[in-house]
Order: C-alpha cells, then structure tokens, then sequence
C-alpha cells in the first residue's frame, strides 16, 4: 500500500428539517473507512433524550437495489463503540439553544488499512450512501447538517469483500414471550447485536434471556440471562465512557446512552454550585446539584461524563477471534439459525443486526 487518502464525498452543508440524502461514492481507491457526520441545534428548551442519534433513521450504503449497509443512528453509535473500543467522536448537549454533533465511523476492515476487508466502490456499478433522518421537535428548524469523509487506500487491489452490518428485522418489543429472530446463513458472522431502547424503560427489565440456536437445538452457541450478558460485555469490552452538557435539577433523574450506567462525574459550569451524581438505577444517573449552603438549585449546566455497559442498549456476541477470519461463525453450515430472546415489558423498540464478510461483485 503506497498510502492512505482523505477524500470529502459531501462538504459539510445545511439540510432540511426531515429528507433523504443522496451521495454518489464515485472514489476509484477502496475504502477503509466512511464517517459520516449529522448535527443539529437544540431549541429555547431544554432538549431531554433528543440526541443527534435519534433523528437519523437510517444510513445506507447500496448499489441499484442491493443494500449492503443498513444501520440507524443508535445503531450506528453502539456497533462503533464495538468496533473502535471507544465512542464515537461527539458534543452531546441537551442545553438550550446549544448544538450537537455525532461522527460516525463505519470501518469496513478488522482494522484501518485492512487491504483483505475494504469497501470497493470499483466492483459496483453505481455505489451511494442514502442518509434519512427527521428533526425532533424540540430542535431548531433549518440547522441540521450533514458531511461525509472517506479513507481510501492508494496503491491496493481492490478486496472482493468487506465486512458490513445490516438490521435483519425491526419489532416492537411485547409484554411477554419468546421473539424469534430468523438470522441469515449466507455469510459468516464476525458479530451479531441486538438492542431494545425504550424512554423510562430498564433494558434488563425489557429482556431477560438470549438463546443463539441453530438447526432446532443441534446447536446451542449461548443460552444467557440478561445478567450473564452484562458479564460478557465486561470481559469482552471493558466499560464504555462518553460526555454531554447537560441542564440539572437537583435531585432529577437522568437517562444515559447506557444500557447499565455504573458512574457518572460531574463538573458544574456555575460558580457556587456543588454537583455530584448516583447511578441508582440501571441506566439512569440521579443528579444532585446543591448551593454551597445546601439549598437545592435547578438549570445548572454540567459537564458531565458517564460510564458503563451497553452501549445505545445494544447487546455484541463476538464469534472467534475478532482478526481471524476462520474463527468466525461459519452459519452456511446450518439450515436454520435462530436468535431467541425473552421478553419481559412491552414499548421497547428493538432490532437485530449482524456483521458479515460480504462479497462484492
């Protein structure tokens, strides 16, 4: 490889409050990385559980009718954080009249410059990335952004394949039963996640146990309680950790990012003001912003830094050594490969999504 080289496919520009767009990936070097970056301004009130995340519903990459990519904003989020070991370049604020802005990474390799794993735009006929997204209301109207950045790698023959992750099915998550999951057996798996996000919900509460099956029991990959998944996520993972500006009332709960929130640090931005934070439930993080005399305050802005496990309440079983490609999950072995989860609450909005070494044409 002679060198790597940055390539703007879109310039940051101003979009519309909801829409799809369009870019054409006419690059002839492959890729081995993409970013995309969406922004958004809050409105005159404090703008709660309204990250750039959640107004972008989808991001495709995709050729003619061929989806290769498809992914949206949480999920983007969560299987960066998997993919880099760390969160994904960002300003959340929930600040009046503050803006904010996530990057996301999609990397197509097992590393940068992976010349065996990268997306080759050369081998489609008509490559593009398709961005939809809609602004809450609690966002400004006509501030929203978007930009988009390739790394090509110069000097490469362009790889066959690349490794992309695709949503198998999008559900609503029931009060009781078992959700059953028809995973594909195309491609190995390097990855497979699964996620169910609900305002006010615990996720271990949402769902309580994870069963990877195939072949009707021939074989049993996992068969998990939610607790037991916690556990993995650590030994795999360690801990995720991300930043935010947040507005505090004094003894106020706080949604996190986080599946489960072990800590959060605080730094308040007002003089006289004593913050500190407890994450007494999974997930949320109570605030505590206090005078020096102990009085309770409220609208303090805090500088803020959560901790913790599931990230975007997104659950990654890894299969094999994450560089090795024959260590992964060879499911073309198998007629029927299913996932099986319990669930527990309804409301929760859930999805499946899997990373494949995928061939292109």
């Amino acid at each position: 490889m002679d060198n790597y080289r940055e390539v703007e496919l879109l310039a940051q520009k101003t979009v519309g409050d909801s829409g799809t767009e369009t870019i054409d990936i006419n690059v002839d070097a492959p890729i081995t990385e993409l970013s995309v970056k969406f922004g958004l301004t809050n409105a005159g009130a404090q703008s709660d559980d309204v990250p750039p995340e959640c107004a972008v519903s989808k991001i495709e990459l995709v050729d003619g009718g061929q989806v290769y990519f498809s992914l949206s904003g949480r999920e983007l989020t969560a299987m960066a954080w998997y993919d880099k070991g760390y969160w994904p370049a960002h300003n959340y604020s929930e600040v009046a009249n503050e803006s904010q802005w996530v990057e996301w990474p999609f990397q197509f390799g097992r590393f940068i410059g992976d010349e065996q794993y990268a997306f080759s735009p050369i081998r489609l006929l008509n490559p593009q990335l398709k961005v939809t997204w809609a602004k809450n209301a609690l966002h400004l109207t006509n501030v929203c952004t978007l930009e988009v950045n390739a790394k090509t790698m110069q000097g490469v023959t362009a790889p066959s394949k690349a490794l992309l992750t695709k949503v198998i099915r999008s559900w609503s998550s029931a009060a009781a039963g078992i959700e059953e999951v028809d995973l594909p057996t195309d491609y190995p798996f390097r990855r497979l996640y699964w996620r169910n996000y609900s305002v006010g919900g615990w996720i271990g509460a949402l769902w309580t146990q994870f069963r990877l099956e195939c072949d009707v029991g021939k074989l049993i990959v996992f068969d998990m309680t939610h607790l037991e998944m916690l556990n993995l996520m650590e030994r795999e993972w360690r801990q995720a950790e991300y930043a935010e500006y947040i507005e505090v009332d004094d003894w106020v709960m706080h949604y996190s990012h986080l599946g489960t929130c072990v800590s959060g640090a605080v730094l308040p931005f007002s003089a006289g003001c004593i913050g500190s934070a407890s994450t007494t439930l999974p997930g949320y993080v109570r605030m505590i912003a206090r005078d020096y005399d102990g009085a309770q305050m409220s609208d303090v802005k805090f500088d803020v830094t959560f901790r913790g496990l599931v990230p975007e309440y997104t659950y990654c079983y890894p299969f094999g050594r994450p560089d090795d490609p024959a260590t992964w999950f060879d499911v073309s072995k198998y007629g029927s490969v299913k996932l099986k989860i319990t669930e527990a609450l309804a409301g929760g909005v859930a999805s499946v999504f899997v990373q494949q070494p995928v061939p292109l044409p």
